[in-house]
């Protein structure tokens, strides 16, 4: 919440959260509160901009898994390996929480 939106009504800042909570940011600071923000996605869902997201971060875990199979690794330190696994499943977890909701959510809706 900024300085701006706080001084907003309760009902208008409710729905201004969700809105954003629909949209997917890139560049985000907290130094200027979120004013070099770019806009990378809206999305129809909540579930959806989590998925979106977690893209970036699925990406590094896959190319990073992809090099380790094929033997072409650039981490040999096994700290750093450690540290590479433990981001891969920080990432499926961010994309699991949001393919859950998307799927309760289905379920909701049958």
């Amino acid at each position: 919440m900024t300085r701006t939106t706080r001084r907003w009504p309760e009902h208008e800042r409710v729905q201004a959260n969700a809105r954003e909570r629909r949209r997917v940011f890139a560049n985000f600071s907290r130094l200027d509160e979120g004013r070099s923000r770019v806009l990378i996605a809206i999305c129809e869902r909540e579930e959806d901009a989590q998925l979106v997201a977690a893209a970036p971060a699925l990406l590094e875990a896959l190319e990073w898994a992809l090099a380790e199979i094929e033997g072409r690794t650039r981490y040999t330190s096994p700290v750093q390996r450690e540290n590479c696994v433990n981001r891969a499943h920080a990432a499926i977890a961010s994309a699991r929480v949001g393919a859950a909701a998307a799927k309760l959510e289905r379920g909701r809706a049958a």
